[in-house]
């Protein structure tokens, strides 16, 4: 079976002025559909460097990326295959709705309104978020609005998702709580995931 996202050797370096800083060090991995993937360390140890240079934020020095049997670097055939979710939660729209905040990313993709719509109803009932719909996101708590990022990422139906430290900030029953709804999505829509966490114990979550 080809696996959907294939890494062999991945190097990225960043030049410090008085040498280069070497933050991934050829980096090799496969995830096959259906799976959940963790990659695990501490603060600083290269893993959102290795993740943004995957989707495409950062150019990578040396190594192969294939998305889908697509090399990443073809982002017209690419970028529709995979979602991301950022740890940064100001990416989305804290003043608008989480269904506002769907329909607003969701066009870029191309999709009618209509659809969007049908289908940001569903995953907001999947992610148990459904009544929080018609809310401001800046009136969600940290949980929630996580959850809509997570929705916003979902609603084009990706192979893959990509998901950076979406734990963190969380405490332990809710870190927990999060983890059913990814194990939830994973099962629902057989979407992959690639989750980077620097929580040990959660790795029992994943493949």
């Amino acid at each position: 079976m080809m696996p959907l996202l294939s890494i062999k050797d991945l190097v990225v370096e960043f030049d410090l002025g008085k040498g280069a800083l070497r933050a991934v060090n050829k980096a090799s991995l496969d995830v096959q559909p259906g799976e959940i993937m963790a990659i695990v360390g501490e603060s600083g140890s290269g893993k959102s460097t290795c993740m943004k240079a995957i989707i495409g934020d950062i150019q990578p020095d040396a190594g192969e990326i294939e998305i889908c049997g697509f090399d990443a670097r073809d982002k017209d055939n690419v970028a529709p295959l995979f979602g991301y979710v950022p740890q940064d939660l100001s990416r989305m729209y804290m003043d608008f709705t989480p269904m506002e905040n769907i329909l607003y990313f969701g066009k870029q993709y191309g999709i009618p309104e209509l659809d969007l719509i049908r289908r940001g109803k569903q995953i907001l009932k999947d992610l148990r978020i459904f009544e929080k719909g018609g809310e401001k996101v800046e009136n969600l708590s940290g949980g929630e609005k996580r959850r809509v990022s997570i929705a916003i990422a979902l609603v084009h139906m990706p192979k893959i998702l990509f998901l950076d430290e979406p734990s963190s900030g969380l405490d332990l029953v809710r870190r927990h709580e999060l983890w059913n709804y990814l194990d939830r999505i994973n099962k629902l829509y057989g979407t992959s995931l690639v989750v980077i966490t620097h929580y040990p114990s959660e790795i029992d979550y994943c493949d």
